[in-house]
């Protein structure tokens, strides 16, 4: 996921386009692989939010 992140980021700057919540997944998506979560898909961007709000999700 995120070398189609970057993919997007890359094509966006070389026409002059921002994609600034493209760039912000981008950042939650590199925390979690600091986090060892680097092959979860975007799902995981509940733990992202888990981690900043010091909670945890329930089903």
């Amino acid at each position: 996921h995120i070398k189609d992140l970057a993919n997007a980021l890359d094509t966006s700057h070389g026409v002059g386009a921002q994609l600034p919540l493209t760039a912000a997944v981008m950042e939650m998506m590199q925390a979690l692989r600091a986090d060892g979560l680097g092959t979860a898909d975007h799902s995981a961007l509940a733990c992202y939010y888990e981690k900043l709000a010091k909670v945890e999700v329930t089903r």
